[in-house]
Formats: C-alpha cells, sequence, structure tokens
C-alpha cells in the first residue's frame, strides 16, 4: 500500500504538470520589437520550460520508484501534507504570474518553498514573523528591481548622449547590472546582520537572490519578455 502511494504523488504531479503545459502553451507569445539577432524566444517560453523540466523531472520519480520494494525499506508512511502544500503553492504561482509579474510571484513563491520545508525540518512555525518576512520579501524584491531599472536606463542614456553604443549591447547592460544586484543584496545582507539569528531572514535572501539571477539570465542576456505586473517602471 505504502508503494502505491509513493508512486500515486508523482503520477498525480505529472498530470499537474500537464495542466500547467496546457495553460501555458495557450498563453501568448510575445517577442521584443526591438530584438535584431533573435535572442527573443517569446514570452512563453519560460512557463512552457518550468513545465517541461516539472514533469521530466517527476516521470524520473516515477521510473526510480516503479520497480517493487520491501515495505520494510520505507522510513515511514508518504506524507500528503507537504506535498499538497506544494502543489498549492505552485497554482498560485500560475494565478499570480502574470497580475504581479515575474520578480514578486517568483520571489514570493521561492520564500513560501523555503518556508515550507524549513517547517517540514522542524522549524517552528510563528505568523507575525512570516508576516514581516513576506514583507520584507517584497520590499526587497522592489529595491533590487529598482536599482536594476536605474542601471539599464542609464545605460542607454550614456549610450545616447556620449555616442557609446556598447553599452546597448545586452552582455554589457547584464554584466553592470550583475555587479548593481549583487552590491544590492549584500547591503541588504550586511543591513540584516543583526536580525540573523531571527526565522525566515536566510530564506528572504535566497528567494531574492534566486529570483534575480533568473531575471537577470533570461530577461536581460536573452532578452526574454518576462510580465512586468505591478513594477512596471
Amino acid at each position: 500500500m505504502r508503494n502505491d502511494l509513493a508512486l500515486l504523488v508523482p503520477l498525480g504531479l505529472i498530470g499537474f504538470a500537464l495542466i500547467w503545459l496546457g495553460y501555458a502553451w495557450t498563453l501568448p507569445s510575445e517577442g521584443m520589437i526591438g530584438d535584431r539577432f533573435g535572442y527573443d524566444p517569446g514570452s512563453r517560453f519560460l512557463p512552457v520550460a518550468a513545465g517541461v523540466v516539472l514533469a521530466a523531472a517527476l516521470l524520473g520519480d516515477v521510473v526510480r520508484r516503479w520497480p517493487a520494494r520491501p515495505v520494510s525499506g520505507l522510513a515511514g508512511p508518504v506524507q500528503t501534507g507537504p506535498v499538497l502544500a506544494h502543489v498549492a503553492i505552485l497554482i498560485l504561482y500560475l494565478i499570480a504570474f502574470r497580475p504581479l509579474g515575474f520578480v514578486l510571484s517568483t520571489a514570493l513563491v521561492l520564500f513560501g518553498l523555503i518556508a515550507l520545508n524549513q517547517r517540514h525540518m522542524g522549524q517552528p512555525f510563528r505568523l507575525w514573523p512570516f508576516l514581516g518576512a513576506v514583507a520584507a520579501v517584497v520590499a526587497g524584491s522592489v529595491a533590487v528591481f529598482s536599482a536594476l531599472r536605474w542601471v539599464i536606463r542609464t545605460c542607454f542614456a550614456l549610450a545616447r548622449t556620449h555616442g557609446l553604443p556598447i553599452l546597448r549591447e545586452p552582455a554589457v547592460q547584464t554584466g553592470l547590472a550583475t555587479l548593481i544586484v549583487v552590491g544590492t543584496l549584500g547591503l541588504m545582507v550586511w543591513i540584516c546582520r543583526r536580525w540573523r539569528h531571527l526565522p525566515h531572514v536566510a530564506a528572504v535572501q535566497v528567494a531574492i537572490g534566486t529570483t534575480f539571477a533568473i531575471y537577470l539570465m533570461f530577461r536581460q542576456l536573452f532578452l526574454i519578455q518576462l510580465p512586468p505586473g505591478i513594477l512596471n517602471w
């Protein structure tokens, strides 16, 4: 029975991944108007790629679990609560992806997944510290995004006023933006050093850092259109 449940969970998630892929394939695929070199595969690429990776990983898990294994080899009963919570967070991500935008929705979802796994590993959950961490994720993401946009606009302004076309190149802008993002995140870590013993501080930093690492790679370097949501400056 336990082996059946161990297979049922990834099989159910494969169904969810297929639904995700079906929905993602219906999204409009908009390319960048100024894309002279064909770098931009369209706004549909990222959600479709996420669905493919999810389905492939789950299929590999099913293949790994398929051979019959003795029940005594299992450490305990399959816990479906954390799995369902992960699925719920991914569904919320799908719903919030366009209204909130890539940056905020991704940062909040990553933080939620990290916090969920921290609780599963035994860290106590307290409501007010959790809500404060959510506010910190939003404020930190807005601050880093604003610094990033300032760098990009400054590059275009300098390229136009001083005749420096190299500042229009995506690789150059990505390099400069990376330095500013790393510096901003480092400043945030330094400011929060006195609160590092509080719950969720590391989760906030990891969620924001991972979000902007993905953003810099896909949006700035490969020029993939990502929904700006409410961060439209």
